[in-house]
């Protein structure tokens, strides 16, 4: 690992109203040969981004030193992040704020886990549907955009989750951890099933990225632009 000082920059937007109630966006990029860590802040309710940084490594140290200056004055209630190692210590530690997770990254992860767990030359065709059921249907869960339901509709997914967890025993190892890790922290991918206002992914942050530039080429995106804003490369 490397011991040379961290550096970062950021950019934010100074007219803006904020709700605390934000999405928190993490992942390496390349700019000019030289790769990146882009940290981007986006405001659920307000739906757009304020905040854009760069850092050359991916701490938590150097995270906040890009994002504490803009949020140290502002309202901040929750966060949602992609389940990057070390976020939960990040927001509830360092910034007191309520810390939750993208269901549709974690179902990502166990669609990766089924595959893995398919290519066991051991597993019977039962054993494979079973996987296949089961893997189904707590990703289902994951990704349920159910809005205003309520207590009730919470507590029902719960319970599903519940039973589904019960025969995690008949799937393979690989997808069974990803399923039991869920289990603790089941309430930082869910909470908006009962709390209509929390987001439920960080999925809107991510398309921001995606959308195409203004010169109509579907390959090129905000991104490397954006980036370069507040980071111009050397």
């Amino acid at each position: 690992m490397s011991t040379r000082p961290e550096r970062s920059r950021s950019s934010a937007t100074t007219s803006f109203t904020y709700s605390g109630v934000y999405l928190l966006d993490e992942d390496w990029i390349t700019i000019a040969g030289k790769r990146w860590y882009r940290v981007t802040v986006f405001d659920a309710l307000m739906k757009a981004p304020f905040l854009e940084g760069l850092t050359d490594t991916s701490t938590n140290v150097a995270i906040k030193n890009v994002i504490e200056p803009v949020l140290r004055d502002k309202a901040l209630l929750t966060m949602k992040t992609d389940g990057r190692a070390g976020s939960a210590t990040l927001v509830e530690d360092e910034f007191g704020a309520l810390h939750y997770r993208c269901g549709f990254h974690k179902a990502s992860n166990l669609r990766e886990a089924l595959w893995e767990s398919l290519d066991d030359d051991d597993l019977t065709a039962v054993e494979q549907i079973a996987a296949r059921r089961i893997c189904s249907e707590v990703c289902a869960l994951l990704t349920d955009h159910t809005r205003s339901a309520g207590l009730g509709h919470y507590t029902r997914m719960r319970d599903r989750f519940e039973a589904v967890h019960d025969e995690i025993e008949e799937v393979p190892e690989p997808l069974q951890q990803q399923i039991r890790s869920i289990e603790a922290p089941y309430d930082k991918f869910t909470a908006y099933h009962r709390e209509p206002w929390l987001p439920g992914t960080i999925n809107e942050l991510e398309n921001y990225f995606r959308t195409p530039s203004p010169l109509g080429s579907s390959t090129v995106s905000r991104c490397r632009n954006a980036c370069l804003r507040f980071w111009p490369s050397r």
